[in-house]
């Protein structure tokens, strides 16, 4: 991998539990229950089932930090050692970037009106990303920015909310005005109109910065229990097709399951085929 980007996978982290039946539907919740590339999970044990997710993120120069949801794994409480090593014999589509593990009674339920149907998607939707607004570690006001010039202070004015030196359009007019009423040279005045238009220039790429961000929006993707019947998450770097994965206790019942969004061995596919196109 490249020196320069850094990849995190985490740990599988636990955030709540479900209640399953004997039967366990593996879906993107925008699919009604007889959609082809989604399926059911029979002789599943039935009980309480710790739910996890693993988070991945990934640090670029170029493109900033990313942040995503690896895998999603359930697994019955009786069972907290249990590995999912074994391969389902299909690939689970997803459409509106997320997808889960739900009770198939419990998601069949869910589509037998409109209504039903509506509530049930909007609430997973709501559960799968959420909007943040954290400090901007980058952000200086405009006169300790990387774009400020010294010469530029002299259009500054003190803000009288903030109490902090601030340069806003109105103002720094009419003080490039003043001191050119009260320059006594022409070669003066000039100067000073050159060192406002420039002084505007270098402000309207700082507002266009990171620097001039006091709050970032962030969106994060996340993965979370929906009610006590299912485990919905968004899914990776979105729509496509994925794996999953379950465990057997020595009766046979499946008593783990897995989705994998992002592997170790796609992340380094990714990054190569981002090197073949430099």
């Amino acid at each position: 991998m490249s020196d320069e980007r850094k990849v995190t996978f985490e740990p599988f982290k636990k955030n709540g539990v479900i209640k399953l039946n004997d039967k366990v539907r593996i879906s993107d919740p925008c699919y009604d229950p007889d959609t082809w590339c989604a399926g059911e999970v029979e002789n599943v044990l039935p009980g309480l089932w710790d739910c996890l997710y693993e988070d991945y993120s990934s640090e670029d120069p170029k493109w900033g930090r990313d942040q995503r949801i690896a895998g999603v794994m359930i697994r019955h409480q009786d069972y907290p050692d249990a590995v999912a090593d074994e391969l389902l014999d299909a690939t689970f589509g997803v459409d509106s970037g997320q997808c889960g593990f739900f009770d198939a009674k419990y998601y069949r339920d869910q589509y037998k009106t409109e209504e039903k149907q509506e509530t049930f998607y909007e609430e997973a939707c709501g559960l799968t990303g959420q909007e943040t607004v954290i400090d901007n570690p980058k952000y200086v006001p405009f006169h300790e920015s990387s774009f400020f010039k010294e010469k530029y202070r002299k259009f500054l004015t003190l803000d009288p909310l903030s109490l902090k030196e601030t340069f806003k359009l109105k103002i720094g007019k009419q003080l490039c005005a003043r001191l050119m009423v009260e320059a006594k040279k022409e070669d003066e005045k000039k100067e000073i109109e050159k060192d406002f238009y420039e002084c505007l220039d270098d402000h309207f790429k700082y507002a266009e910065s990171e620097e001039s961000k006091e709050r970032l929006y962030c969106f994060k993707n996340t993965a979370q229990p929906l009610k006590d019947k299912g485990y919905v998450a968004s899914s990776g770097f979105g729509d496509g097709c994925y794996p999953a994965y379950v465990g057997r206790n020595e009766e046979g019942k499946i008593v783990v399951m897995e989705l994998s969004f992002i592997s170790d061995m796609e992340e380094e596919l990714e990054e190569n085929l981002e090197e073949e196109k430099e």
